[in-house]
């Protein structure tokens, strides 16, 4: 009877130890100061990014031997270990991302990334050497799926990177394996590849990235109908920056109104589309909103105005340039 309570027990301590090591999600830690890596929400393994500009680049991570394979085996290794995990590398308008996967039942507990320039980078055997220079993130509590995000503010377009990940097994009765901590790097797939040689690096720990700049994003209006004298006029505002226009009949005239309330006119327009934006002292300003006469609508807004349209960044509080000409159809 004792034997079968000692088996049992020994099964249930099994049993307990094995649902340790299922996989958690991120949970959020504060930011720790400029350019430092932080987690970006709670409940979501890798919270999401928007835009996403770049391509979504995945990466091996490595031990410093340089195995993609899990090295550390209590009872021996047998060849069919799983993967370290991977890295997926992205940005956004304004961070880049990095969203680590860990093998299942390993965990992150700090990861020490470095961005900016090579050069800066000290190695000894291939193994960069970690100085002041990095930024440490402290995982508490630990997770097997993790974000970090570093802000773009001050770097150019292109720059290196590199990533220090301490990685860690659970056990059920003392927390921390401490025989199992390891110590984990992003591989540069693309180190010694003579095809790839723009990113090619001093030390497979080191990788690049080419910051991938966000389309415009477009605010889309419309109004009119193509019937009699009246014209369907499509407004594409390009942020705030510009606007192309289409209309089913010529225009005539565009006008921009800026947020400072000034405006410029372009006339003598004799196609059915265009794209404009500020020109001599307006330019590089942002675009409140516009009218355009295609047709014979008039808004009665300032001499010739047409259809007026609405920008992202419409400053009401601009005044109509004239109360003349009275508005809408003349048909």
């Amino acid at each position: 009877m004792k034997l079968n309570n000692f088996v049992w027990l020994c099964a249930v301590a099994f049993a307990f130890s094995l649902w340790s090591c299922s996989s958690e999600t991120v949970s959020p830690k504060a930011d720790q100061g400029n350019q430092a890596p932080a987690l970006q929400a709670d409940g979501a393994a890798h919270p999401d990014v928007a835009p996403v500009c770049s391509d979504r680049v995945s990466y091996d991570l490595i031990d410093e031997t340089g195995s993609e394979f899990v090295t550390y085996c209590p009872f021996g290794c047998t060849g069919s270990e799983p993967r370290w995990g991977d890295v997926e590398i992205l940005n956004s308008d304004s961070a880049i991302y990095f969203n680590y996967t860990l093998a299942f039942g390993w965990y992150v507990e700090s990861a020490t990334t470095f961005i900016g320039d090579e050069t800066t980078i000290t190695s000894v055997n291939g193994i960069p050497s970690v100085d002041p220079t990095w930024v440490t993130s402290t995982v508490d509590p630990i997770v097997n799926l993790h974000q970090e995000r570093v802000d773009f503010a001050g770097l150019p377009q292109c720059f290196d990177f590199s990533a220090k990940i301490s990685v860690v097994q659970l056990d059920f009765f003392t927390g921390v394996k401490e025989a199992s901590r390891s110590t984990l790097w992003i591989k540069n797939s693309d180190w010694n590849n003579p095809q790839r040689a723009d990113l090619n690096t001093t030390s497979p720990f080191i990788g690049s990235w080419c910051i991938a700049a966000c389309g415009p994003t477009i605010t889309s209006v419309a109004g009119g109908d193509c019937e009699v004298c009246d014209a369907a006029v499509s407004v594409n505002f390009l942020n705030c920056a510009s606007v192309d226009i289409s209309s089913c009949k010529d225009l005539s005239n565009v006008v921009l109104v800026y947020t400072d309330c000034e405006w410029e006119k372009f006339d003598g327009l004799s196609s059915t589309s265009g794209t404009f934006s500020g020109t001599g002292t307006n330019a590089g300003k942002d675009i409140s909103h516009v009218y355009v006469k295609s047709g014979c609508y008039k808004s009665g807004e300032g001499p010739g105005f047409g259809r007026r349209f609405d920008g992202p960044c419409v400053n009401n509080s601009c005044a109509p340039i004239s109360n003349g000409n009275g508005g809408g159809k003349n048909k």
